[in-house]
């Protein structure tokens, strides 16, 4: 016999769970709000072979220099942040989720295979993954607090020893000049 197979009338069926990128400004870093850093778009060319990865760069004082971007989160819901991040003059990432109530960091390292250094708080996941040319697919991923949903991603590049994750941000004396590349940012809420 012929296997009959049932039709949604809506065209194909959709096997994996769909996922919506909560950030309004994924590739345009320039939008992000910044503490002490400076954006640089169009600096590199991103994993889509286009020229449009941006340069986060630490300004020349003795601060910390994250840029980052609010999005609209539930309470106790599950995230995940990626991001897509190449070495420049600095060769460690460091990206914090949330503020205030349990925070989350990790510490990752933009070069040979890739690694997570180290996290702070207690994320539920990190991830670091080389997609070829130097590139690194990133990921962290928590739950928000019940009392204050928050997941904002702060994103910096680091100087590669001497740092470490911490709940607030990396102060460190930038030049100017030195920082990593960053693109595609997505955030996603876990089904």
């Amino acid at each position: 016999g012929q296997e009959v197979v049932p039709n949604s009338g809506c065209g194909s069926w959709l096997w994996e769970p769909q996922s919506t990128n909560l950030l309004t400004y994924s590739e345009d870093f320039s939008q992000w709000v910044t503490d002490s850093a400076t954006t640089v778009s169009n600096s590199a060319i991103s994993p889509s072979n286009v020229l449009n990865a941006d340069k986060v760069i630490a300004s020349a004082a003795n601060t910390s220099h994250s840029i980052y971007v609010i999005p609209s989160v539930v309470s106790t819901s599950t995230y995940t942040f990626s991001l897509y991040a190449k070495a420049d003059e600095y060769e460690r990432l460091y990206i914090r989720q949330g503020t205030g109530l349990l925070p989350s960091a990790a510490v990752y390292e933009l070069n040979g295979n890739g690694s997570v250094l180290e996290t702070y708080g207690s994320p539920q996941g990190t991830s670091i993954t080389n997609v070829g040319n130097g590139w690194y697919r990133i990921t962290l991923t928590n739950t928000t607090n019940a009392s204050a949903a928050n997941f904002a991603p702060n994103i910096m590049g680091i100087p590669n020893s001497g740092y470490t994750a911490s709940e607030d941000n990396v102060i460190f004396l930038g030049d100017g000049t030195s920082g990593v590349y960053i693109w595609g940012a997505m955030l996603e809420q876990n089904s």
